[in-house]
């Protein structure tokens, strides 16, 4: 099948068909969980999210090593999804990592390139994937005892042509367990980055819960208020996301 990638010469097309039988015929190892995206005497990527389009296919990472030996790095690549609240990843043959399978040297790096096997077409909703590069043995490093071998997952996105974010956020009160929540509901067709919620009385922060989620086009997410937050009878949520603050005023929990 041809590769075709308009920003890439013929010669450089060759490594990305050879990463996609690579790909095809590895192993690849499904999870959802994702560790940091540096570690101290580790490896790192950057940048840590990619974004394309379909005028744009391509992207380039940087993948860097702090520690004082050689490190074997393997790539998976998966479609990322969401349903019910809950991540799923299942492996994709579309996007692809050149070289698929890479050493980088002590206190060194390698530039990572990322493609579509077919120009993709534009979609109507942003369509997300997730890129993982895991740490695999080296021969040897069996006789130096145990090691961390690290796995970083790097979100893809590839945009619509008019992205559209939006977010709509609704209060769960329950007067008589005293409780309350925010069901919040994208949508928009991109997705949004939860960064943080801060539950306040007047100006005053009552709690502040600090978790990065992402939230896909046509997803709900429900978010429990904190106790604190219940027993001051917070009455404003703010949420920051990676496209601004949002901010809502909450009906009293208390019957």
């Amino acid at each position: 099948m041809q590769i075709r990638l308009p920003s890439l010469s013929a010669t450089e097309r060759a490594p990305l068909a050879l990463a996609g039988r690579c790909l095809l015929g590895g192993a690849l190892l499904f999870s959802a969980v994702c560790m940091p995206l540096a570690a101290a005497g580790g490896i790192s990527v950057s940048p840590v999210r990619v974004e394309l389009a379909a005028q744009q296919p391509i992207a380039t990472l940087r993948v860097i090593n702090r520690a004082a030996r050689i490190t074997r790095v393997q790539t998976e690549v998966y479609r990322w999804t969401q349903e019910g609240g809950q991540d799923h990843l299942d492996p994709d043959e579309s996007l692809l990592v050149t070289p698929p399978i890479f050493e980088v040297g002590a206190d060194s790096e390698q530039v990572v390139r990322l493609g579509f096997l077919d120009r993709p077409q534009t979609p109507a909703v942003e369509t997300a994937y997730r890129i993982f590069f895991r740490e695999i043995p080296r021969p040897g490093d069996a006789e130096r005892g145990v090691q961390l071998l690290l796995r970083i997952g790097i979100p893809v996105f590839l945009l619509p042509e008019h992205p559209r974010p939006r977010l709509e956020l609704l209060p769960v009160m329950n007067a008589e367990q005293h409780s309350a929540a925010v069901q919040l509901a994208n949508v928009g067709n991109v997705h949004l980055r939860l960064d943080a919620v801060d539950w306040l009385k007047g100006d005053t922060v009552i709690a502040e819960q600090q978790q990065l989620r992402y939230l896909h086009p046509g997803q709900q997410l429900h978010w429990p208020m904190p106790d604190s937050a219940v027993r001051e009878q917070a009455d404003i949520l703010r949420l920051r996301t990676g496209q601004g603050a949002h901010t809502m005023r909450l009906p009293s929990a208390r019957p």
